[in-house]
């Protein structure tokens, strides 16, 4: 493939993820705000613009990477390029690990560094401890976009983001209200069962695993009684 292609490609594909992102943001925040109400939506934002803040372990190890995987590739230097991805990924599991344990410890504290309403202690302290893991994972998985990056294959990266941002806007569990949740440690899953959505009582059972959800009410036989939430 010409450069000249290669760049037409980059550039279209970069745009569609741009639109992609502009498109579900714009919809996506207007639905939560008004199905979680101003307490949740703002619970979600701070626990997001918290964990944020892990970005800062990168360290610019990202930056370094994609430079020298760009010129390892066009020197031939198979043997350097090796030892640059290897070096990465131990170090990026290094800082992964290091954020599971302070996200754990954190975990324990987030409702008291913060004014929460009693109400939302729980769902608090379950959604950082959610966002900080898939966080904490990011660091080692997420090396492949630097590698990709740097080879210029950002169109492989562009359509991975779209489809998942499109896949993750609509296979995430409806709104609602009074749902039970609960932490299975042993398996490292989130269970979401129930509540009350927007046309009545819901029976449907979620898990939250590795950034993602599934709906196993398919699967888990016949789902017991809607819990009354009134």
């Amino acid at each position: 493939m010409s450069l000249k292609t290669r760049a037409l490609i980059n550039v279209a594909s970069s745009w569609g993820g741009l639109g992609v992102n502009i498109v579900v943001g714009f919809f996506v925040y207007p639905f939560i705000l008004h199905h979680l109400g101003d307490d949740a939506s703002g619970l979600w934002t701070l626990i997001y613009s918290l964990t944020g803040y892990y970005g800062i372990l990168d360290f610019g190890i990202r930056s370094s990477l994609i430079r020298y995987v760009s010129k390892f590739r066009a020197t031939g230097d198979k043997d350097e390029l090796a030892r640059l991805i290897n070096t990465s990924l131990f170090t990026y599991t290094f800082v992964g690990l290091f954020l599971l344990i302070l996200t754990t410890l954190g975990g324990f504290y987030v409702s008291r560094i913060f004014h929460i309403p009693a109400s939302f202690l729980s769902d608090a302290r379950i959604l950082f401890l959610m966002v900080g893991y898939a966080m904490a994972l990011d660091f080692p998985l997420g090396m492949s976009g630097g590698v990709l990056e740097g080879l210029q294959r950002f169109d492989l990266i562009n359509w991975t983001n779209i489809t998942s941002t499109t896949v993750s806007s609509v296979t995430t569990p409806p709104s609602r209200q009074g749902g039970s949740m609960v932490y299975d440690s042993t398996d490292g899953y989130v269970v979401l069962f129930g509540g009350k959505g927007t046309n009545g009582p819901l029976s449907d059972t979620w898990t939250f695993h590795l950034g993602a959800w599934s709906n196993i009410s398919s699967t888990a036989g016949t789902a017991p009684p809607a819990p009354n939430v009134e």
